[in-house]
């Protein structure tokens, strides 16, 4: 506890900017509604243009998570 106040004194600490709480907090709401009503959503579809993958297992590990078999 003495250490975390110490460090939050520190001229090195900076506090987020507000932008940054707010869109914080409407995920965590957003995430946590979608828990509650027991929602499934696709969200590689909705990240994917904003995040490169370097690694191929990662690419094989989504794809066989997201690919719906066939019925």
């Amino acid at each position: 506890m003495n250490r975390a106040s110490r460090n939050a004194l520190s001229v090195h600490f900076d506090v987020p900017p507000k932008e940054f709480i707010f869109l914080a907090r409407k995920l965590l709401g957003a995430y946590t509604f979608l828990h509650v009503i027991e929602a499934e959503v696709r969200g590689n579809t909705i990240l994917e243009p904003f995040i490169h993958m370097q690694e191929e297992a990662d690419v094989i590990l989504v794809d066989q998570k997201t690919i719906s078999p066939v019925d």
